[in-house]
């Protein structure tokens, strides 16, 4: 089970979007949320990263060792 024990909280992009308390989802798409972090915290966190993360992947591929600015990461 991808190294997540039951009960653990995670965070992850559902295939179709949305939020929710419980879901049903592929263990390789989790991502470990620590206890601290409330979770709509989480949510947009995961959100907000996994946006530009994907814009980032999508471009040219960039030179080794570049730096970017990610300005204003939302959906």
């Amino acid at each position: 089970m991808a190294g997540f024990e039951v009960g653990q909280r995670v965070a992850a992009l559902v295939h179709t979007g949305g939020y929710t308390e419980y879901a049903v989802i592929d263990a390789a798409r989790a991502v470990p949320v620590p206890e601290e972090i409330k979770p709509h915290k989480a949510a947009a966190a995961t959100t907000s990263y996994l946006t530009a993360y994907m814009l980032l992947q999508g471009r040219d591929p960039l030179p080794k060792k570049s730096v970017v600015l990610v300005h204003g990461a939302g959906g």
